[in-house]
């Protein structure tokens, strides 16, 4: 089975969310460091990082 990149964009931006709105801090810097290095492992590239940079932006405009 592959994991297509786009379907892990949008799974990763989803639980991502989930976890900002039901976690800790502390909680939710673990989850996504976690997330973002099997992520990276499994596509084997940095371009996690730009998902992640994406999900901070677009949840930094909803708050403002």
């Amino acid at each position: 089975m592959s994991i297509n990149k786009d379907s892990a964009k949008i799974l990763s931006s989803n639980l991502l969310g989930f976890m900002d709105r039901n976690t800790d801090k502390e909680t939710f810097n673990q989850f996504s460091a976690l997330l973002f290095n099997e992520l990276t492992y499994i596509f084997e590239t940095e371009e996690v990082i730009g998902w992640f940079l994406d999900w901070a932006k677009e949840e930094g405009s909803k708050k403002e």
